[in-house]
């Protein structure tokens, strides 16, 4: 299930964006800073509100099963009087959100010393408390830095919240950063060496050893002690996107503002991986109350309004098309198809959330059967692989997304944001246009022929990309399809690559393992087969 969020205090999105990626969607994130409020744009969909929590009223903040904050951005310093007091109007106001918009969860980073005033403000409230002091080191994430985060859980929800489990891998500087660039100085601060030899004392400066963890990015200036300009008597910090790398951004984050403002951004943001994982756990409690009313679900009777809609349309022989658009979006896991091919068990319950191992995706292929009654289950566990294969390098997937202003649907639709696999070598060296990737999911027992072929080929052109992957259970005749194929390329000059079960296991393994030269070259073979 798709639950909603609404982010205070969001900064560049960190925890949002950790949210993002375990499936939630980002309806809104309000920050006063207008760098931190770009970021967010680059990446999400959201709304993205550039003002002071205190000026926005509390109705028209949207509805959402999910509440994120952070209240780390000013100190409760006594040294200034006004900045701690603006900060206690703000933590009054997110009670008030939270007591007004009753989501099913919220999550809080704080310091130590807004735990206690966090369970003063919640303390008698519908929400149970869990606050746990977290170490990024322990779940997988190269850096040394504690954080102080609280989740709220609903009284109705009738499950226990627990924090993830430490990791027992410890993630190194040097794994997370080889692939980038050591002699870009642009993107470093400099540091003079008196400078650092001055505050040794207070150790406001420390050193990155690249063979261990690095300590707080919040906390220190780090630098690097092999870049040293003897000229100028200096050392160089780590580069932006290296800090981005350690804090668990992806690759292609785009931050924007000032050098300053962009390490401003990624030092004091919560790290995107401890951020999905925190979501991970959170959505394993909230899939087991899915009867529960909610912001982004309206339910009469335990059945949602729209399969009851569904349910009164079919026996009156209604098309699925005379289906109200405004209630679409009533259940927000609920995808639309032709009534024949309509599971009703299927959007009874939450979309599970898949183990992220080729084990678990290869006993959910196996299970599966072919047919429409399965087409459903079919397209969500795809995009859940294809998640998971081509994690940071595709982004924003969608399911059942229309398109051409709703006169067509596409299966599963990526943004493509690879940098140095496949999809990229093809852009650069094929020069093959594709910032969209459209994929078509067939869960038939035959092979599919050429209207598959055409429905993928109607959705590629120039605003969208050339390239476009049908995906099948089992192709029985390689060699018919592939003839289609070439067909299209030759006729269209419009790329169509298939894949099916044993392909999506072999490609699951391959990322399981960090394969990333086997998967260049499955795909590399794939696309010879194609052009030549």
């Amino acid at each position: 299930m798709n639950y909603t969020v609404v982010s205070f205090f969001a900064g560049a999105g960190g925890m949002d964006y950790g949210f993002s990626e375990a499936g939630y969607k980002i309806l809104c994130g309000v920050n006063r800073n207008t760098d931190c409020c770009e970021t967010h744009r680059n990446w999400s969909n959201a709304t993205v509100i550039n003002t002071n929590l205190l000026e926005i009223n509390i109705e028209d903040i949207p509805q959402a099963d999910i509440i994120l904050a952070s209240l780390t951005s000013v100190s409760f310093s006594k040294a200034n009087p006004s900045k701690q007091h603006s900060k206690l109007y703000e933590e009054e106001k997110i009670f008030q959100v939270i007591t007004h918009c009753k989501p099913r969860a919220f999550v809080i980073e704080s310091t130590k010393a807004h735990v206690s005033e966090i369970s003063k403000f919640y303390e008698g409230m519908d929400y149970k408390l869990y606050s746990k002091l977290l170490n990024t080191k322990e779940h997988g994430i190269a850096q040394n830095r504690k954080i102080w985060v609280t989740v709220g859980i609903h009284k109705d929800i009738d499950r226990k919240f627990e924090f993830l489990n430490k990791s027992e891998e410890l993630i190194f500087v040097k794994k997370v950063i080889n692939n980038h660039d050591v002699n870009n100085i642009k993107n470093r601060m400099k540091f003079s060496r008196k400078s650092i030899d001055r505050h040794k004392v207070n150790m406001r400066y420390k050193e990155v050893d690249f063979n261990d963890i690095a300590p707080s990015l919040k906390a220190y200036r780090l630098y690097r002690k092999d870049l040293i300009n003897v000229a100028k008597d200096c050392y160089y910090s780590l580069s932006w996107e290296e800090a981005a790398a350690i804090q668990t951004f992806p690759n292609w984050f785009k931050f924007s503002g000032s050098l300053s403002s962009k390490f401003e951004q990624i030092n004091t943001s919560f790290p995107p991986e401890l951020g999905r994982q925190i979501a991970m756990q959170l959505k394993e409690v909230l899939s087991s109350s899915f009867g529960i009313q909610s912001s982004s679900s309206i339910f009469i009777d335990n059945i949602p309004v729209i399969e009851k809609q569904l349910i009164k349309e079919e026996e009156n022989n209604v098309e699925q098309d005379t289906i109200n658009p405004k209630n679409i979006d009533l259940v927000s896991n609920c995808c639309i198809y032709p009534k024949e091919n309509f599971n009703r068990n299927v959007c009874l319950q939450p979309l599970n959330d898949y183990d992220k191992s080729s084990i678990n995706f290869i006993n959910q292929l196996e299970s599966l059967s072919t047919g429409n009654e399965d087409a459903y289950s079919y397209h969500n566990l795809v995009f859940e692989c294809l998640n998971y294969i081509f994690k940071g390098s595709f982004i924003r997937g969608k399911i059942e997304k229309k398109i051409n202003n709703g006169r067509k649907k596409v299966d599963i639709i990526f943004d493509n944001y690879d940098e140095t696999g496949f999809f990229a070598h093809i852009g650069k060296r094929y020069n093959i246009y594709c910032p969209k990737i459209f994929i078509e999911c067939k869960n038939y027992s035959d092979d599919p022929g050429n209207p598959e072929l055409d429905q993928l080929l109607g959705r590629l052109g120039r605003n969208t990309g050339w390239l476009g992957m049908l995906v099948c259970r089992e192709i029985k005749d390689e060699s018919k399809l592939l003839a289609r194929c070439k067909d299209i390329l030759n006729q269209h000059n419009k790329y169509i690559l298939f894949l099916h079960d044993l392909d999506i296991k072999t490609l699951v393994k391959l990322k399981e393992a960090s394969d990333d030269e086997g998967m260049r070259e499955f795909f590399s073979v794939k696309w010879d087969e194609l052009i030549m």
